[in-house]
């Protein structure tokens, strides 16, 4: 799921709360509400945490008991190669 863009503050710290994505085909939709947040360690490391709460309804109705999660990352930017 995309979060868009995401600023990050003088501290290094970054967040988003509250995004929320629909998905719908013919029979169904769901729908994801995610939070992002985190730190860097330093200018090229990140570390942080995704939340997520989804749940998938057909005309309104639920059709699957909503689920929720918690997942960590960590972050490092890529190596560049001057000229390639």
């Amino acid at each position: 799921h995309k979060l868009g863009t995401v600023t990050v503050s003088s501290n290094g710290s970054f967040s988003k709360h509250h995004v929320i994505t629909r998905y719908a085909s013919a029979a169904q939709t769901t729908t994801t509400v995610s939070t992002l947040s985190g730190t860097f360690k330093t200018s090229s490391k990140a570390t942080g945490t995704i939340r997520f709460a989804q749940s998938i309804s057909s005309k309104g109705t639920v059709v699957v008991k909503p689920c929720s999660g918690k997942v960590t990352f960590t972050a490092t930017a890529a190596q560049q190669y001057g000229g390639y």
